[in-house]
């Protein structure tokens, strides 16, 4: 009979154990708030804008950048001269939510940071520039270059104009204003 009473207790208090676990598993976690997104919160949202990127900007700073249609760029660090300073390859263009994806940032960060320049989402780009051709103090150093590597940016359109934009180099966070010249 005593085995039986302790055998019972035994029972009730796993019983209790498991469903006092199963309740605490089940409540929704309080430090990791649901986010949901209001499309009238964003100035613009979703459209296909990849034509707007296409062309050549160019920074006060001196550095210039063509993109072209066939998935190619061109990054000069002096506008002023081409054959010298530059590097060249595929760039994997992305518009849009899928910007956002590629280059990793939160919809809040988005919202809080650029959705006032840009207007919406069908502003934003992502640029992953790799390295084919490298040119530097009059030499090909293409040879040096790490082919698995790539630039790494953030292509703003300003809302006010197609041919103003903003680049931020996604590894040092470096802002950088451009004007298309054709």
């Amino acid at each position: 009979m005593k085995k039986r009473v302790i055998s019972s207790v035994f029972a009730l208090i796993m019983l209790l154990s498991f469903t006092a676990c199963e309740n605490k598993q089940s409540e929704p976690n309080p430090t990791m708030p649901i986010v949901t997104v209001d499309p009238n919160s964003m100035n613009n949202p979703l459209k296909d804008s990849n034509d707007k990127i296409f062309g050549r900007w160019e920074a006060e700073s001196g550095l210039a950048i063509e993109i072209s249609t066939d998935g190619h760029y061109a990054y000069f660090l002096d506008k002023s001269n081409e054959s010298d300073n530059y590097y060249k390859g595929p760039a994997e263009i992305h518009s849009s939510a899928n910007a956002l994806a590629e280059t990793k940032i939160s919809l809040q960060d988005y919202l809080g940071k650029y959705d006032t320049y840009t207007g919406g989402y069908y502003n934003l780009f992502s640029l992953k520039l790799h390295y084919e051709t490298f040119q530097s103090e009059g030499e090909d150093k293409s040879d040096t270059l790490n082919k698995a590597e790539y630039m790494d940016f953030l292509f703003l359109l300003s809302k006010d104009s197609d041919d103003n934009a903003r680049l931020i180099n996604m590894a040092d966070s470096t802002s950088t204003e451009l004007i298309r010249v054709k």
